[in-house]
C-alpha cells in the first residue's frame, strides 16, 4: 500500500523508459518505477519474520528479500534506487505491523 502512494506521488517510469539499450527479461513490466512494490513487501515480511526465527537462522529472511529486490533489477523491473527504496518501505511498513500486532516492543526492544 504505501510503495503505491509513493509510485502515485513520484511518477517515474520504468528503466526501459528511462534508459537506451535495457534488456528486460520480464514481460508485461507497466506501471512506475519507483519504488518497488515486489522488495517492499518483501522487507516487510523479512521485518516481522525476523524476531520470530531463532539465532542464526535471522539471517534468512533478510537475505531472501535481498534476493528480491536483485532480482527486479536482472530482471529490468527496476533500478538499484527503486529497490533501495522499496526495502527502506517496506522495513518500515514491517516495524509498523509488528509494533501495532504486538510481536515487537519499541520501549523495551
Amino acid at each position: 500500500m504505501a510503495a503505491k502512494v509513493v509510485k502515485r506521488i513520484i511518477e517515474r517510469g520504468r528503466p526501459g523508459d528511462l534508459l537506451e539499450g535495457v534488456s528486460v527479461r520480464e514481460g508485461g513490466v507497466h506501471g512506475h518505477g519507483y519504488v518497488s512494490g515486489h522488495t517492499a513487501i518483501a522487507f516487510a515480511v523479512a521485518t516481522v519474520v525476523t524476531p520470530l526465527v531463532p539465532g542464526r537462522w535471522r539471517l534468512v529472511p533478510f537475505s531472501v528479500a535481498s534476493v528480491v529486490g536483485v532480482a527486479r533489477v536482472y530482471y529490468g523491473a527496476h533500478l538499484p534506487l527503486d529497490v533501495v527504496g522499496g526495502a527502506g518501505i517496506g522495513i518500515l511498513s514491517g516495524l509498523a505491523a509488528s509494533v501495532a500486532f504486538g510481536t515487537i516492543d519499541p520501549v523495551h526492544e
